[in-house]
């Protein structure tokens, strides 16, 4: 039993540096901005309230424009919050 216990909270431990590692190697790089900030550029209203809708929260949308311009760091702001908009909708149907 104690054995078992031990062997549990060994891999679990293990897991757990495996994901704080690849985590730390995915942080952004110290002069990244997003690139509502970086370009100067404000996020377009109505697309914003809408992501905000879909997303349920304002942080939440902000977040999701970054993730997709991280993703596709040549495209404009505005095709940012597009296409979250059409992965969120998209996640919704299946």
């Amino acid at each position: 039993m104690i054995v078992a216990f031990v062997s549990l909270c060994l891999l679990v431990s293990g897991a757990l540096i495996v994901w704080l590692i690849v985590t730390a190697s995915e942080q952004r790089k110290p002069g990244w901005k997003p690139p509502a900030v970086k370009k100067g550029r404000k996020l377009d209203p109505q697309l914003q309230r809408r992501l905000e809708l879909l997303a349920g929260s304002k942080e939440t949308a902000r977040r999701l424009v970054i993730a997709v311009a991280r993703g596709n760091p040549k495209k404009n702001t505005r095709w940012c919050q597009e296409k979250a908009i059409a992965d969120l909708e998209r996640d919704r149907r299946a």
